[in-house]
């Protein structure tokens, strides 16, 4: 069987792409696959870790009792204000 063969061909126009090509063009030649590898299991234990903590907290969460907060009239007029001068300035 032979090995399989990965070909990353970064978009010039992505910023992500044009971040990871600088990464991994700084490690020196014959690190790659290993530079590799461990990036890969590290963004998969991440992702494992953000579930498991995600979980711990919704568990936590579960037992609090939130009580109903009721906003004055004057709050409610500034985070409306706010709502409004953030999808205004968004375009």
């Amino acid at each position: 069987m032979s090995r399989p063969v990965f070909s990353f061909r970064p978009n010039p126009e992505n910023p992500e792409h044009q971040r990871a090509w600088e990464i991994l063009s700084s490690v020196p030649e014959g690190q790659k696959n290993l530079f590799l590898v461990r990036a890969i299991l590290q963004e998969d234990l991440a992702q494992h870790l953000e579930k498991l903590i995600r979980k711990a907290v919704r568990e936590e969460l579960e037992g609090i009792q939130v009580e109903n907060v009721h906003l004055s009239d004057s709050l409610m007029k500034l985070a409306y204000n706010i709502n409004q001068f953030g999808q205004e300035n968004a375009l």
